[in-house]
């Protein structure tokens, strides 16, 4: 397994491990209004759900109303932006 913080100068996180990959999202208000992340699965193989990419919201913040957001599948990618509060939004 392997884990990876998101610093604030992030905005394209490629994973290339095929294992499972645990993503933790800096906090919405440190990431500031309007901060655009995407995290991309480059793996050439379909990723199963024991090794998703799992990505978690800073403690007490949400994505979209969930703590957690998993990838999994053929190529899977999320994009995400802060609202400089306490929560990302998928869009």
């Amino acid at each position: 397994a392997t884990s990876y913080s998101v610093n604030n100068y992030d905005s394209i996180i490629g994973i290339s491990s095929s294992a499972f990959v645990s993503v933790t999202l800096p906090s919405a208000s440190v990431a500031g209004a309007g901060k655009i992340l995407i995290i991309k699965d480059q793996t050439a193989t379909t990723r199963s759900d024991a090794n998703r990419i799992a990505i978690s919201a800073s403690t007490g913040e949400k994505i979209d109303r969930d703590t957690t957001y998993s990838l999994s599948g053929d190529n899977p990618a999320l994009t995400i932006y802060s609202n400089g509060v306490d929560n990302w939004f998928i869009y």
